[in-house]
């Protein structure tokens, strides 16, 4: 696990310095401004599998009580000027962590707010100023994106080993489950926006010898809305050469999922889990937000649950 961290941290590092130097003002003054909703759309349940990302890179840390999560989505392309737009230029990498499992995974999609689009070029012909054109190019837009990702237990690759001596291997299994999922997101401008997205996950809760998949569905829907510009944070010099608008926003994010097939075989025998996500943005420069969210959960199985489960989260973006 600690090798993944190490990966994580390196293409972070390689992301920013690409970044700094590889890629013209225009565009980032574009992806800096685009970042209503993003890859921590859907925070509670399907957040180590979600795709969606305005940004070139998405770097987040969540604090929580089920485990803490590490996720990052490279989507290198971004950093070049394509000669014809098309879904490769939106080709995107997740990398996750969370309670010992490595998530991995790919998406492609389309995003008609790219200034590189058929729909960017003529909005650039028609306005003079660089502000009213990414404001305009960002108005009404939406974002499609379709990926898959693939979480590993944390013994993957480890000798096998039966600790219990019953004849059952512990770490039979490496891969603990393969998900796939497509996202929406329609920006209707800069100061609103809705999401959506559907889930399909199989695969095992336990790693040991003859555990049987189960299959969950699940849908996730949401907003987001600025509130508030403070223009003191405005000022600052990071923010006056960026041309990034600080902000503060809240936001909702209604998740559900439920098992289909052999639900008896997860450990807890949930029937259904249902998350309501409110939540409170602070982006108060380019690179750096936090968010605060208390989600409520809803658990419904051998033992019916009700309860909060607050977490902090910290993200970067580029």
């Amino acid at each position: 696990m600690k090798n993944v961290k190490v990966i994580c941290l390196l293409v972070m590092l390689i992301g920013l310095v690409l970044f700094t130097y590889g890629q013209n003002e225009d565009v980032k003054f574009h992806y800096q401004n685009s970042s209503l909703l993003d890859a921590n759309s859907t925070p509670t349940i399907f957040n180590r599998d979600n795709l969606l990302s305005n940004q070139f890179l998405t770097a987040s840390f969540q604090m929580r009580t089920e485990g803490n999560l590490q996720k990052l989505i490279l989507t290198p392309f971004k950093l070049k000027t394509p000669k014809k737009y098309n879904f490769l230029h939106e080709t995107r990498f997740n990398f996750a962590q969370q309670a010992g499992l490595t998530t991995i995974g790919i998406g492609i999609g389309f995003d008609n707010a790219s200034p590189f689009g058929k729909r960017g070029k003529r909005l650039q012909q028609e306005q003079n100023s660089t502000a009213v054109y990414y404001e305009n190019l960002t108005k009404n837009s939406f974002q499609i994106v379709a990926g898959a990702n693939v979480t590993l237990f944390e013994n993957w690759g480890s000798p096998s080993r039966d600790v219990n001596k019953d004849s059952l291997v512990d770490n039979f299994y490496s891969v603990a489950s393969s998900a796939y999922t497509i996202g929406i997101i329609y920006i209707a401008s800069s100061k609103f926006g809705l999401h959506a997205s559907a889930h399909y996950r199989n695969g095992k809760e336990d790693p040991v010898e003859g555990t049987k998949d189960v299959t969950l569905v699940g849908y996730a829907i949401g907003f987001a809305a600025r509130i508030a510009e403070p223009n003191i944070i405005r000022n600052t010099f990071l923010n006056e050469k960026s041309g990034f608008t600080p902000s503060i926003n809240i936001g909702l994010t209604f998740e559900h999922i439920l098992p289909i097939k052999n639900r008896s075989y997860l450990n807890n025998g949930n029937t259904y889990v249902l998350a309501y996500s409110p939540y409170l943005d602070f982006k108060l420069t380019s690179i750096s937000q936090i968010r605060l969210s208390i989600p409520i959960k809803a658990i419904e199985g051998k033992q019916d649950e009700r309860g909060f489960g607050p977490f902090l989260q910290f993200y970067i973006q580029l």
